[in-house]
């Protein structure tokens, strides 16, 4: 609606009118994306590197009856849902030789951890998925504030920005004031994955995109992460160089990539 030839009601833009043309896009020296269309991410099928075991990560999702980790702290909760497996369709499971149970270890741009496999059918082939719900922790000077679902864990530097951490014990039964704790019947707490992924957050919006490059392992101590800061700085210190070449690089949210071979976990 024009007010004196001056447009004053409408859209939220310039011209007052749905404009699909984004100067903002143009002004940062991406002017092939200043119109809407499809962006490929680092994680597109022409990205991965099959042969090298590469595979597509899911790191966000969660399960219904929980709310990130916070949740840990409802029993009847993490009764229910007690642990972070990682879920690998069955024809990848058999081409790769895992079975349930088995140890894999995730690597990221910055790090890795170890988690077990549940190969299931209810994953899509050449995608692999862990939930974020899981993975609280503890150490042994830390108060021991909740039992449901903390793992006692061991954390070393090692030196240049490296940390790793060990998961020392699981959940166990206990004697206290709520007479559940004795009752508690499984051993597992989970997988913390956050620390081995790299920050990518939306160049225009700022929102965290969990991307990353990674690698996916034969693993030998469940729990086990490692992570390098030197990393991880470098990664979130380049990003103002690399949002100025491509706008590809406000990572997909919801998506990493991880590859399957065979090595020890302690590897770096």
């Amino acid at each position: 609606m024009l007010a004196g030839r001056k447009p004053s009601v409408g859209f939220n833009s310039p011209s007052r009118k749905q404009e699909l043309f984004s100067k903002t896009l143009s002004d940062w020296k991406w002017p092939e994306y200043s119109l809407p269309g499809y962006i490929r991410s680092h994680v597109h099928e022409e990205e991965m590197q099959r042969g090298q075991g590469d595979f597509p990560l899911v790191p966000t999702y969660r399960l219904p009856t929980l709310i990130h980790s916070r949740s840990a702290n409802a029993k009847w909760l993490v009764e229910i849902s007690n642990r972070n497996p990682l879920w690998m369709h069955t024809s990848d499971a058999k081409r790769l030789g895992f079975v349930t149970s088995d140890l894999a270890r995730v690597n990221t741009e910055i790090g890795y951890f170890v988690a077990r496999v549940w190969a299931t059918e209810g994953m899509r082939p050449g995608v692999v998925a862990c939930s974020h719900h899981i993975g609280r922790w503890r150490r042994s000077q830390d108060p021991e504030a909740n039992r449901w679902a903390t793992n006692l864990v061991d954390i070393q530097e090692q030196g240049e920005g490296k940390w790793k951490m060990n998961v020392i014990s699981g959940i166990k039964p206990a004697e206290g004031k709520d007479k559940d704790l004795k009752r508690i019947f499984w051993r597992d707490g989970g997988v913390h994955q956050n620390i081995t992924h790299a920050v990518h957050p939306d160049p225009i919006s700022g929102m965290h995109c969990w991307a990353s490059e990674g690698t996916d392992r034969e693993g030998t101590f469940w729990g086990s992460i490692w992570g390098c800061l030197c990393r991880y700085h470098k990664i979130n210190g380049s990003l103002p160089s690399l949002v100025g070449e491509n706008p590809s690089c406000a990572r997909t949210a919801g998506s990493s990539s991880t590859t399957l071979a065979e090595t020890s976990a302690q590897a770096c």
